[in-house]
């Protein structure tokens, strides 16, 4: 036991000291934003586009004028040469109407982005309206990168209130779509009010999107809300049951537990249920499948109101957690970790959103309290998990991330997306512009985090400095990497006066605070071994 637990001490040592932290790069809000707007429901993020939802946004695009209630909007960025965010386009349905809810979900991939509107109650033709039926529609980017509506789709059999476009999911040439509220089985037969269908959608050669497939759990009952949040990737898919009573074999019902499906698609392109998940440790009103991701062979699952810790203990009610599995080479998905946020805190709710890409994943905790010290309480001020894959296929948490002016009920952490170095977090209740101005009620936000690197010019270790946050209000954190004999540290204003200095010995980590004016500041760091130095610029708020 004593060898197991030196191990992973190394292990984790090893990792902390080789991964990059996320830094804060970009906060956004919409150009037009407003009260109540909700932006930030939903985001999506692939290369150097991303997308975010406003699902209560009441203005068109032309103008002002345009006012609908709670049609709703999406908002696409690009990412440019400089590594700048910069929204390029505002999305609404070409048929929009009050109360549609566009903008509910989002999902991007390369070329296409897809969004749902679970509100919407018309067919593709404008006809035919079945109240909160539900649609999505399909935006497709041009060669100006800009981005065009060419489709609106609808479930073959739709009906009023089965809110197809409640989640949305979009992988290369496929999508699925979960209609959180539909009430039949794939051939439309058997009426279970509320338990949930999700439809696989496939592009051909045209471009053309096709409806392939119905797909409904093989144990599904009233009220199961199978279709809650979906995910796809390559030829698997995953979709939760937040409501679902009944484990992985139909059996040992427990109130509100929640579970999740795994489906793949066989040679003939035809998607089958392959397995059921359900928590290791299941429990009355876990709500398992709050939000879940997949990518290659591993998934997530997240329980934001689970209350217990990684070993089924500690109970902190709402506390959350989320569920890792694998799939073996045998083809079974295998829980093979249970996470938590090493800070767990009653009514956290970590596990709200989840999002998974290799070997990092994230999730968000809407209602956490503390920042990334464990300190400065701010009720329900939000915060996200990074977590990384280590060689020995555990999940080890590496980072804790929130905003850099977090307020009471902002809810940062209530959508997240990452992909490779860079994610986006949405926090749909904060109020505040991008200069922490301008203050709208729920106008909503969302912040951007990349990886950010800064080596130290011919030091033999070759190492890297994180700073963050950047932007800050004063506090700054150094993660020098290593063990520094001793260093001197010194701030000085864009007009060259230096307004801090210190030295410092046998440390790999700085915390300071500086004072002065919002504005750039430069911060210059010398190793007193070596003399080799580093220079770092800072944005103070």
């Amino acid at each position: 036991m004593k060898k197991f637990w030196i191990l992973i001490l190394i292990v984790i040592f090893s990792f902390q000291l080789n991964c990059q932290d996320l830094i804060e790069s970009n906060k956004i809000v919409s150009s037009d934003r407003g009260y109540y707007e909700s932006y930030g429901i939903s985001v999506s993020i692939c290369g150097n586009f991303l997308i975010v939802g406003a699902h209560r946004d009441d203005e068109g695009i032309e103008n002002s004028d345009d006012v609908l209630e709670d049609a709703g909007s999406a908002f696409i960025y690009m990412k440019n040469e400089l590594c700048e965010w910069n929204q390029i386009q505002k999305i609404v349905a070409s048929d929009r109407q009050a109360g549609d809810s566009f903008g509910h979900a989002v999902s991007i991939t390369r070329d296409y982005a897809i969004v749902g509107a679970q509100k919407e109650s018309h067919d593709p033709n404008g006809g035919v309206g079945m109240n909160a039926a539900g649609s999505a529609y399909i935006f497709k980017r041009n060669d100006s990168n800009n981005w065009d509506q060419t489709q609106k789709i609808t479930a073959s059999d739709r009906d009023s209130g089965d809110e197809f476009g409640w989640s949305v999911s979009i992988k290369d040439n496929h999508a699925i779509i979960g209609a959180r509220s539909d009430n039949e089985d794939e051939l439309g037969e058997n009426f279970m009010a509320n338990s949930g269908a999700a439809y696989i959608f496939y592009r051909d050669t045209l471009g053309i999107w096709h409806e392939k497939q119905k797909i409904v759990a093989l144990d599904r009952d009233a009220h199961d809300l199978f279709g809650w949040s979906v995910s796809t990737d390559s030829n698997n898919a995953i979709v939760s049951a937040l409501y679902d009573y009944e484990d992985a074999n139909g059996n040992d019902s427990i109130y509100d537990a929640g579970a999740a499906y795994l489906f793949e698609q066989n040679n003939e392109g035809i998607w089958f249920q392959k397995q059921k998940i359900v928590a290791s440790d299941r429990d009355i009103g876990d709500y398992f499948g709050d939000d879940v991701a997949i990518d290659g062979r591993y998934s997530v699952v997240g329980a934001r109101l689970e209350d217990e810790n990684s070993s089924g203990l500690g109970t902190l009610e709402n506390s959350g957690s989320a569920y890792l599995f694998m799939k073996s080479d045998s083809g079974n998905w295998i829980q093979t970790q249970k996470l938590v946020a090493a800070d767990r805190e009653e009514g956290a709710n970590f596990g709200t959103s989840v999002s998974i890409d290799s070997n990092i994943l994230l999730i968000g905790a809407l209602a956490d309290s503390y920042d990334e010290t464990g300190n400065n309480f701010k009720f329900s001020a939000g915060s996200a998990y990074l977590f990384r894959r280590g060689d020995s296929e555990l999940w080890y948490q590496a980072q804790k991330i929130v905003a850099s002016d977090r307020s009471d009920f902002d809810e940062f952490g209530f959508s997240v997306s990452l992909e490779k170095n860079t994610c986006v977090v949405g926090a749909i209740r904060e109020s505040n512009d991008i200069n922490g101005e301008d203050y709208l009620y729920n106008s909503g936000s969302a912040y951007i985090f990349e990886t950010s690197t800064t080596d130290i010019s011919a030091d033999e270790y070759r190492n890297t400095i994180f700073v963050f946050p950047n932007p800050t209000y004063g506090n700054i954190n150094l993660r020098l990497g290593f063990m520094h004999e001793e260093l001197d540290l010194e701030v000085r204003s864009i007009l060259g006066r230096v307004i801090y200095s210190s030295n410092y010995k046998l440390t790999d980590f700085i915390n300071f605070k500086i004072s002065g004016t919002s504005g750039l500041y430069f911060i210059r760091i010398t190793n007193k071994v070596n003399n080799n130095t580093t220079n770092i610029k800072i944005i103070k708020k």
